[in-house]
């Protein structure tokens, strides 16, 4: 398991337990916070991807013609991405887990910024 922090143009962490992942993610704009936590290996492999806010392309290792993109403005669409052939669909809806806005606040104030939901109102994680 490892995790990191991308100090650039976005906030972004990740951990990771699988060797094969199950997705290739391109963040697509500056200012863009997401996390990511990798569970299982092989064919049973699936990714947690919370775009916290920003704008990203998925595409599932195990079926690219489901690629998407989409943009965000507070965890608008966290998603498990499968690597499992048998699964109907390689993406599914998920709810935010093991990460909240205090993190981002505190990832983004190394930077000198604040998260772009800072101060909107609206639910809290």
């Amino acid at each position: 398991m490892r995790s990191g922090f991308m100090p650039s143009r976005m906030a972004c962490w990740r951990s990771l337990d699988s060797s094969t992942p199950p997705a290739t993610i391109f963040l697509m704009s500056s200012g863009t916070g997401c996390y990511i936590e990798d569970e299982g290996a092989g064919a049973k492999a699936r990714t947690y991807f919370c775009l916290c806010y920003g704008s990203v392309e998925l595409i599932p290792s195990a079926a690219p013609q489901e690629r998407e993109s989409y943009t965000t403005t507070h965890h608008d669409k966290p998603m498990y991405i499968h690597n499992d052939m048998k699964m109907p669909k390689m993406m599914a809806p998920a709810e935010v887990i093991n990460h909240s806005d205090d993190e981002l606040k505190l990832l983004e104030s190394l930077v000198g910024r604040w998260p772009p939901f800072y101060g909107q109102g609206g639910p809290r994680y």
